[in-house]
């Protein structure tokens, strides 16, 4: 039995920095905010206080 690995080439995007978060945009010239953006903006919403109040109920562990 053999293995055959296959890298995949990926492109380098673009990025640019709006309101202190990072963007990368595509070939085709959509958008998209990096993970650590998203999370830090996640984070923002709990600490302020904006997560659902009945987050036990919408899924989560009773723990």
């Amino acid at each position: 039995m053999s293995f055959n690995l296959e890298l995949i080439k990926f492109r380098e995007l673009q990025t640019t920095m709006e309101d202190g978060k990072r963007f990368y945009k595509t070939p085709d010239g959509d958008s998209y905010p990096s993970v650590t953006s998203v999370t830090g903006i996640l984070a923002k919403k709990w600490d302020l206080g904006l997560a659902p109040k009945n987050w036990r109920r919408e899924g989560r562990s009773n723990h």
